[in-house]
């Protein structure tokens, strides 16, 4: 079994990107609580307060090691990204794996005889896609009974 992983720099981006709209919903609450808007500083305390909850769960989500993408002799898994599509499915299931996307966001796409597909964005897998695309390639020649020419 093989895992790769989520792309450590997109979840830090993230999580500072929370920290800093944390931090500026404070600083406003904290005003408009001093210039007698008591309610409208309450509401935003209460939403700094849900940045603080995104940015511990991103915080968590960095610190985490569970792989996202899988691979075993039987198939791949996905877990931890939204809006891949197919989960999981055979390696005999597959019928093409192809890249897309443009050069800031590329993707791979891989279709599954039953028409349903998988779509990774490789931008958010933290190894190279060029290491995880040769392991995929190699297990789909074995799962479909291809063998490398010498």
């Amino acid at each position: 079994m093989t895992g790769y992983h989520i792309a450590r720099a997109v979840v830090a981006r993230t999580l500072g990107a929370l920290l800093v709209c944390c931090g500026i919903c404070v600083a406003g609450g904290v005003l408009l609580e001093s210039t007698g808007w008591r309610s409208a500083g309450w509401c935003v305390l209460g939403l700094a307060l849900g940045f603080a909850a995104l940015a511990v769960l991103a915080a968590i989500r960095l610190l985490r090691t569970s792989p996202v993408l899988l691979f075993d002799r039987s198939g791949y898994a996905v877990s931890g990204l939204r809006g891949v599509g197919a989960r999981s499915a055979a390696w005999k299931d597959v019928s093409g794996v192809s890249r897309s996307g443009d050069d800031r966001r590329p993707v791979v796409r891989i279709r599954l005889r039953d028409g349903r597909a998988t779509t990774l964005p490789t931008w958010l897998i933290e190894e190279p896609p060029s290491s995880w695309l040769v392991d995929m390639e190699a297990r789909l020649n074995t799962a479909h009974g291809q063998r490398r020419l010498r």
